[in-house]
Parts: C-alpha cells; sequence; structure tokens
C-alpha cells in the first residue's frame, strides 16, 4: 500500500511516500510566513518525482502535533481536501511527537518525552512510554513547565528540534536532549498502524487563547 505522510508542526513541511516499508521520497519545504500557497503544488511536483499521482497514494498520515495552530489545522485541512470523495484513499492523524522519537534504541517500559520551546522561559512536553513490543505510544500526560525548574529526570530519553535547542540550552546542562534537525515523515506511515488518530485531534499543550475582537471603526 502507498502511504504518504505530511507534517507542518514547525517552519517547515516535512513530506514523505512509502510503499509498504519502502521509501520513495523524502523532502522538506521552508514554510516562510505560514505561507502555505505552494504546499500542494510542492506535493504534487514530490509525488510526479516518485511517478505518482494524488490517486495512486492509498492512505494520508497527517502529523497532529504538538506544534503550530496555523500549521497543524493547513496540514488537517489540505489532507482532508485531498481524500475527499476518493474512496480508495484514507487519511488519518499520528502525533508528531511520536515520530520525532523513532528511530532510536529505547528500553522497552521507559517514559520518554518530546520537549518544545513554550516561549516565555517555558517548555512544553509530550510524555509517551516504550511498549514490550517496541512501538512508542502517547499516555496522555501533557505539560507546560518552566525552563529554569523542570525537573525531566524520570525520563530515559529526551527528543527536540534543533531550531528550539538556544530555548532549551539551559537545559542542556542537566538534562540530555537528543535534537533532530528534522522531522522524518516516513515515521508517520509507520506508526498509523498503531497510533492512528482522528485527523481533527490536533494537539495543542497550550490551550489557545481567545482575543476580543477590536472595535469597528467607522471609516
Amino acid at each position: 500500500m502507498i502511504s504518504a505522510g505530511l507534517d507542518f508542526s514547525g517552519p517547515e513541511a516535512a513530506f514523505s511516500v512509502c510503499d509498504g516499508g519502502k521509501l520513495l521520497f523524502k523532502g522538506y519545504k521552508p514554510m516562510s510566513g505560514r505561507d502555505a500557497s505552494e504546499l500542494a503544488i510542492w506535493i504534487k511536483d514530490s509525488l510526479a518525482s516518485a511517478g505518482l499521482d494524488f490517486s495512486k497514494v492509498q492512505e494520508w498520515i497527517c502529523g497532529t502535533g504538538p506544534g503550530s495552530f496555523t500549521g497543524l489545522r493547513i496540514a488537517a485541512a489540505l489532507i482532508t481536501g485531498i481524500c475527499f470523495e476518493r474512496e480508495n484513499s484514507k487519511f488519518c492523524g499520528v502525533p508528531t511527537a511520536i515520530a520525532m522519537a523513532m528511530g532510536h534504541n529505547l528500553s522497552q517500559g521507559s517514559r520518554i518525552a518530546a520537549i518544545f520551546d513554550g516561549r516565555k522561559e517555558e517548555i512544553l512536553l509530550f510524555e509517551m512510554e516504550v511498549s514490550d513490543s517496541g512501538r512508542i505510544l502517547h499516555n496522555g500526560k501533557t505539560d507546560v513547565l518552566q525552563v529554569a525548574s523542570a525537573d525531566l529526570s524520570a525520563y530515559s530519553f529526551l527528543t527536540a528540534f534543533s531550531r528550539d535547542r538556544e530555548a532549551l540550552k539551559s537545559l542542556d546542562s542537566r538534562f540530555k536532549i537528543n535534537y533532530i534537525e528534522h522531522l522524518d515523515a516516513e515515521n508517520l506511515c509507520v506508526a498509523s498502524s498503531y497510533s492512528a488518530t482522528d485527523i481533527k485531534e490536533l494537539i495543542y499543550i497550550r490551550p489557545a487563547v481567545f482575543v476580543p475582537p477590536k472595535e469597528i471603526r467607522e471609516i
């Protein structure tokens, strides 16, 4: 089965296409200012480079975060639109954090976490566990912690994006953080067999804040 994984949880889009266990395409696209106007065209061209088009992809997997509110919604909406009224295409979500932690030699039963820059001297934490079969699963715990006082000693493995290294530097002297430059979107395809979620269940660790609209000005 041909599957495609798309993640737009941060300042770049990550896209991969797999045929069973074989990787057909992997690429990244910087998304300056969250401008996604060329995202669908880039995906179309990426599929074409692998000799495919939208109709050939049977499963689409969206990275559901944690991440940018705007980016996550754009990716989820795009995949939903691509699959609209395509009977041979299905779609689902997989937490971005699970894909971040894959590919490492992790002990069964260990507690692990992905951490993100939460701004304002805070970090966002997404906790996971390694099952007896070696699969990485979310255990339902998320948290917002102060960088200065965060105690991460309970975790045997921590992962974060390199783009957050400066914000997390005060943690580096206390805990080992495994930084990754890019998300391997093919991990979304692999994890979809055991960690699939509803594509609408996007992960926002810090609740969205309501900002009242400004008063209408008469011109």
